[in-house]
């Protein structure tokens, strides 16, 4: 049997108002507050309540055995306390159900530790303190910004008492090791690595809706199949929350398609929920994952491409 450890993504940036030349020196707001409003109700209405709604029935009807974890940037939890407090809400009563594991961040869901250890410490502890404010956890798994890694990594992690990173599994890291397991970081062995399995993420998040797909409309029975044929005992499914409800809309049959695959793992005993806390605890370390270079799960590259992609950026970042 599989163990499925689920993970969704959920973050708002303040977006910027449109600054001129002629606002310097005057009292124009820096923040586009109207803009982040209607964006943040927006995807609240749409996706993050009513999926909240769907995951606390799953939790409910199976009597704590649907687990899943979340990361919530800084930036998304100060606007929903601010502009939609029922959506935080609704966050803290599927938290409190003991179903669902908080991870770390970036507080500003930030390039920090990229650029500067320094200040990407500060935002993560600042995250911690976001987290235990508002969901009473201490946050023990840490993913990074758009799942940014590297071996360094961990230096910078361990003042902060993380016991495992997740990250993306980088098919040229991997040489010929399966996704599908526990493995440990190059510089301790204490310290646990989970890996995206990215086909299978993907089938959701972005193939779900691809009618040139082979595969569309994708069934949950074809879908299990494919995860129980993985190599290994554990599937990391990590993606955006705004997959459900604001990338792809209720009509699209993607809430449904969440409950049934659940709900049919659950009933025919084809998988159990953990989360990444729980799969640490479960499963021992079978390998080593290692890389030098920065790996992220942005775009088919993997890297850091989409960030100093142009002269301007590299300039900015002075990254060469």
């Amino acid at each position: 049997m599989k163990h499925i450890c689920l993970y969704f993504q959920v973050h708002q940036p303040r977006r910027l108002a449109r600054f001129e030349v002629f606002d310097i020196g005057t009292d124009r707001p820096v923040f586009d507050d109207s803009l982040n409003i209607d964006v943040l109700h927006r995807v609240c209405d749409r996706g993050y309540i009513p999926a909240n709604a769907l995951l606390l029935k799953l939790i409910r009807r199976f009597r704590g055995q649907f687990k899943a974890a979340f990361s919530l940037s800084g930036t998304v939890l100060e606007q929903m306390e601010a502009f939609h407090p029922s959506a935080l809400y609704s966050f803290q009563e599927l938290v409190g159900t003991g179903c669902i594991e908080i991870l770390g961040e970036t507080y500003y869901h930030s390039l920090s530790s990229v650029f500067d250890p320094a200040i990407f410490q500060k935002e993560v502890a600042r995250h911690r303190a976001a987290v235990l404010k508002h969901f009473g956890q201490i946050p023990q798994t840490f993913r990074n910004t758009e799942s940014i890694y590297r071996d360094a990594l961990w230096e910078d992690l361990f003042p902060l008492g993380f016991q495992a990173c997740i990250t993306e599994g980088v098919d040229g890291l991997l040489e010929g090791m399966s996704v599908h397991q526990v493995f440990e970081s190059q510089h301790s062995s204490r310290n646990s690595i989970l890996l995206r399995d990215y086909a299978r993420s993907d089938d959701v998040a972005f193939r779900f809706t691809d009618e040139e797909w082979e595969h569309f409309p994708l069934g949950i029975q074809t879908f299990q199949e494919w995860i129980e044929a993985s190599e290994g005992e554990v599937v990391n499914i990590f993606m955006d929350y705004e997959t459900l409800g604001e990338h792809q809309g209720i009509q699209t049959g993607i809430f449904a398609f969440l409950e049934e695959w659940i709900s049919y793992c659950l009933k025919e005993k084809r998988a159990t929920f953990f989360t990444p806390a729980e799969i640490i605890q479960h499963h021992p370390i079978r390998s080593t994952f290692s890389t030098t270079d920065w790996i992220s799960w942005a775009d088919t590259e993997r890297d850091l491409s989409a960030w100093y992609g142009n002269e301007m950026q590299r300039e900015r970042w002075k990254i060469y």
